[in-house]
């Protein structure tokens, strides 16, 4: 039997579309392997934050403290 053909384009046989397949999947694991490096990247920025944050929060603690603990002192000064 005779394979028709528009003139644009000739039919796809199996071997196409194995190749065809082939093909994507290559490009389907390299577009996952780039979003899976980003994301360490940006999971590893995060932690960096998360640890910069816990550190600001207890050094405000820390100045809170000594504030609070001057402006008592302070007060027994200016009433003395």
């Amino acid at each position: 039997m005779k394979r028709r053909t528009t003139g644009l384009f000739e039919p796809a046989t199996k071997g196409d579309l194995l190749q065809l397949e082939e093909k994507l999947e290559d490009k389907i694991t390299g577009f996952k392997d780039d979003i899976m490096t980003r994301l360490d990247d940006i999971s590893g920025q995060l932690e960096t934050m998360r640890q910069e944050n816990t550190i600001g929060s207890y050094q405000t603690h820390n100045l809170e403290e000594k504030v609070d603990d001057h402006e008592k002192r302070l007060k027994k000064l200016e009433h003395s």
